[in-house]
């Protein structure tokens, strides 16, 4: 026997393939005259089917792939809050419950002694009648404006006046103030300052963090004692300037890995309040 005469190990493989092959065809059907090539060709034809199947499956989630681009492309801002609010409430599962706690500055005026009632004055210290220098107004949240330039009569007759744009396409859900003659508003990163009579921008300041959520938003500022505040989506509150919009200081009192963020609110013996969603911080 020569070299050429030894099978190589593929062809024995094939040999034992068709063996098995013939072996089980035939205990199916013990009658039925099946040799090896035909049992070959069974395989060859069932593996063809099955790489068919495979190639329709793979077309219909490229198609499926397709068209979801294409719907995320065109109802993106429909899009976008309901995925982040998703990815939002998976990662709260983990957070612990949410509380209240009340931090007092040392050294501060009844520092131990926490409000039990809203104090009886309304007014809003350092700000004019018409002003709204948070987004209750008031330090007792009456958001009530005692102006009447504007009523049930003439609200039909109101136009357009100016308008500003934030050079952003993202939603805009800012709740904007009105301070000492200035229109306040936010946006995701800035924070600007503009004149309500014209849209005349006054200054804007930008401020560059990587976000913890998709909601490319937020909700607004707040005003008191010549400065500004704003809370942003890494957990931090920011103070600036009124006049000139400079960052004068910044805390952190969230954690966006739990999914919390910040939003100034002005409440009654304290220079700033903070909501830190799940859970609430209060800062004097």
């Amino acid at each position: 026997m020569t070299y050429a005469d030894h099978p190589t190990a593929l062809q024995l493989r094939a040999m034992n393939i068709i063996y098995e092959t013939t072996k089980e065809a035939r205990r199916h059907d013990p009658d039925a005259d099946i040799d090896g090539r035909n049992a070959m060709e069974k395989i060859m034809t069932r593996r063809l089917a099955t790489k068919n199947i495979l190639l329709i499956i793979a077309g219909v989630l490229i198609v499926i792939g397709v068209a979801s681009t294409g719907a995320l492309y065109v109802y993106w801002d429909q899009a976008v809050p309901i995925v982040g609010m998703a990815i939002n409430y998976y990662r709260s599962l983990s957070a612990p419950t949410g509380i209240t706690s009340t931090e007092l500055a040392s050294g501060s005026s009844g520092a131990g002694v926490v409000a039990t009632s809203a104090p009886a004055a309304t007014a809003t210290p350092n700000s004019a009648r018409g002003d709204w220098p948070g987004y209750n107004k008031t330090l007792t949240s009456e958001r009530y404006s005692q102006l009447s330039q504007i009523n049930t009569k003439n609200v039909g007759k109101l136009k357009v006046l100016c308008t500003y744009d934030t050079g952003q396409y993202t939603s805009f859900e800012t709740g904007p103030i009105m301070v000492n003659g200035a229109l306040i508003g936010t946006t995701e990163h800035d924070i600007f300052s503009i004149d309500p009579a014209n849209c005349h921008q006054n200054w804007r300041t930008h401020e560059d963090y990587k976000p913890a959520n998709l909601l490319a938003v937020n909700r607004g500022a707040a005003y008191l004692d010549g400065l500004l505040f704003r809370g942003t989506e890494d957990g931090r509150v920011l103070a600036y300037d009124f006049k000139t919009g400079k960052r004068v200081w910044e805390t952190i009192i969230a954690d966006p890995k739990l999914g919390e963020t910040t939003l100034p609110r002005r409440s009654p013996g304290t220079a700033l309040s903070s909501s830190a969603m799940p859970a609430e911080t209060t800062r004097a």
